[in-house]
């Protein structure tokens, strides 16, 4: 009795640690510190406005939206990271800026590919009087666009159902087509083939619509997207898994070329191909929780299995 409820209390223990530890592993990227303070009153004008984030966002995805009251932007340049810190993203100002309140609104990319963002206020004083009501810039942070929907699932599914025909194919029509006379596995092969050429192009699709929608442009601007597929964790996990998709894609194709239904045991080549095939899969499905906070969580490899349990 004791050895069962030892058990099930170690289980107890395992699934509240699933339930608990991707909660914190999917937080996205939130501000720590700000420079000037919010609602803060300066006797003299900053040069710069400083924001530091609990982790390293790009800068090349962020905004940080300095205003007046009447409406003038006050930033110089763009923003950058600064030396000091990576966690920090600095905008230098206007030189000189005048008594009164101002609105500092930002926007960030956390490292699994979310946008976040927030707005306040801080004053040049002596006597700024009181903070006005500032209209907030309309910049859309949210991260699913329908268009972006879509590809994800496009993505997504031409992956999942690709190595689920491949499984299928494999390990239970192969064997029973032999079983009974007249079947034959091309249908099967062909459906297989076609998803995952299209899972080769949706993953790529997908990224491009991705990064578009963080940086505020456009999905045919390739010139300045593709440069940007690998500054950030999710961006670089979507290329890897794009690679382990397409060395699957490669072994599978290799392993179907090879195999001769109609014949009892397997050959080297299949056997090593469909090894290949098989490794490949577990690394696609390892990635999209490479893509996300799970990845950036130490320990790494606990944080990634118990985002997977998570998700089971």
């Amino acid at each position: 009795m004791r050895g069962s409820t030892r058990i099930m209390a170690a289980a107890a223990a395992v699934l509240a640690g699933a339930l608990a530890l991707p909660g914190a592993a999917s937080a996205h990227a939130y501000l720590v510190s700000t420079a000037p303070v919010a609602s803060g009153v300066l006797n003299a004008p900053p040069k710069t406005v400083a924001l530091t984030y609990d982790e390293a966002v790009e800068p090349r995805f962020a905004i940080i939206s300095v205003t007046s009251a009447a409406g003038t932007q006050e930033t110089t340049a763009a923003v950058r990271r600064s030396p000091a810190n990576p966690d920090t993203l600095v905008v230098p100002l206007r030189p000189g800026l005048p008594q009164g309140w101002y609105l500092i609104y930002w926007r960030a990319i956390s490292v699994d590919g979310h946008p976040v963002s927030g707005a306040f206020t801080y004053a040049v004083g002596p006597n700024p009087g009181p903070s006005p009501q500032f209209p907030v810039p309309s910049v859309s942070a949210t991260a699913v666009t329908p268009q972006l929907l879509i590809t994800r699932w496009a993505m997504f599914v031409t992956v999942m159902v690709s190595i689920g025909l491949f499984a299928l194919r494999l390990a239970i029509a192969r064997p029973a087509v032999r079983r009974v006379p007249g079947t034959s596995l091309t249908a099967l092969s062909r459906a297989f083939v076609i998803c995952s050429v299209l899972g080769l192009l949706a993953i790529p699709i997908y990224l491009d619509f991705s990064i578009a929608n963080d940086s505020l442009r456009s999905v045919f601007d390739l010139g300045t997207l593709v440069p940007l597929y690998r500054v950030t964790a999710f961006g670089r996990a979507i290329l890897d898994l794009e690679l382990c998709y397409a060395l699957f894609c490669l072994a599978a194709w290799v392993c179907l070329w090879v195999d001769r239904p109609d014949r009892v045991g397997r050959s080297v080549a299949e056997l090593v191909a469909g090894t290949g095939a098989v490794l490949a899969a577990a690394a696609v499905l390892i990635m999209p929780g490479a893509a996300g906070h799970a990845a950036q969580t130490s320990p790494r490899g606990f944080s990634l299995a118990f985002d997977w349990l998570h998700l089971l």
